[in-house]
């Protein structure tokens, strides 16, 4: 589990730090890959497998709200707040 967990850590940074020289499609496939190996490390580890359903679909969602509400001119914690209310 240990070697999964560092594996999808360094997937993330790798993703983070390539972001601007991929496409929204690449990026997304790759942010799906390492959520996937997330998640699996998570129920090995003793989560219950619908908690851990429920939280992806709620990062999704939050996700998807902040990449829509973010090229508004408002302040980090209107967005934030926002796409709270909007996946609540």
């Amino acid at each position: 589990m240990a070697r999964t967990l560092r594996r999808g850590g360094f997937g993330l940074a790798v993703i983070v730090a390539a972001a601007p020289q991929l496409g929204d499609g690449a990026y997304a496939a790759e942010q799906s890959i390492v959520k996937d190996v997330v998640d699996e490390a998570l129920i090995k580890a003793g989560v219950p497998p619908s908690r851990v359903a429920a939280t992806r679909k709620l990062d999704d969602c939050l996700d998807r709200a902040v990449d829509r509400l973010a090229g508004q001119r408002e302040t980090d914690q209107a967005v934030a707040d926002a796409a709270l209310v909007l996946c609540g």
